[in-house]
């Protein structure tokens, strides 16, 4: 036998603390996706920079017995000790 469909009716009007409910419980969803995701974006980041300044000094102990004051943007060697050339200390300026 088939039974006529249940009616389910809801009150929609505003109340201050469903509503508030509502957008706590929508907050705490929005947190639990986006912070591992911004955690992982600043992993990536960290390792990118990293990467990126072990590069630079590579290339930097390439081109050395050239010159040893050159710079690579930002990244410059300040001192450095031991090896066959000895100790250097980059001069301020």
């Amino acid at each position: 036998m088939i039974s006529a469909p249940q009616v389910v009716s809801r009150d929609l009007s505003p109340d201050a603390a469903a509503s508030d409910a509502v957008l706590q419980s929508a907050i705490r969803k929005a947190a639990l996706r986006f912070v591992p995701l911004l955690t992982i974006a600043y992993l990536f980041n960290y390792l990118d920079r990293t990467s990126l300044s072990v590069a630079a000094l590579t290339i930097y102990d390439m081109c050395k017995a050239m010159d040893k004051s050159i710079a690579i943007r930002e990244i410059v060697l300040v001192r450095k000790t031991g090896g066959k050339s000895g100790d250097y200390v980059r001069s301020e300026g």
